[in-house]
């Protein structure tokens, strides 16, 4: 498994120039934040009980982490099994 995280993780890591992942990762966090009531949505009403803004900015910023973790696993598989499929020479692990 490491060798596929680190894959997707350098290929994940190649779309920074042009950030669209990362981007839609975040707001994919918020907006789970915001469905959870664990980040504000600046609506008018404010029930009590929310986390304090620290926590919560903590919580959403994990939440980026494990989809991008995820996406890079994902993607390194995907190279992985490419790789196997066609023949290719593997990196050692």
């Amino acid at each position: 498994m490491r060798p596929a995280l680190t894959k997707g993780g350098i290929a994940l890591a190649l779309t920074q120039f042009l950030p669209l992942v990362q981007v839609l990762a975040g707001l994919l966090a918020m907006f789970c934040c915001i469905k959870l009531g664990i980040a504000d949505d600046y609506s008018d009403d404010h029930p009590a009980g929310r986390l304090p803004s620290a926590l919560a900015g903590f919580v959403c910023t994990a939440i980026v982490a494990l989809v991008l973790s995820g996406l890079s696993l994902a993607i390194g598989f995907l190279i992985s099994r490419h790789e196997s499929d066609s023949g290719s020479p593997k990196l050692p692990a």
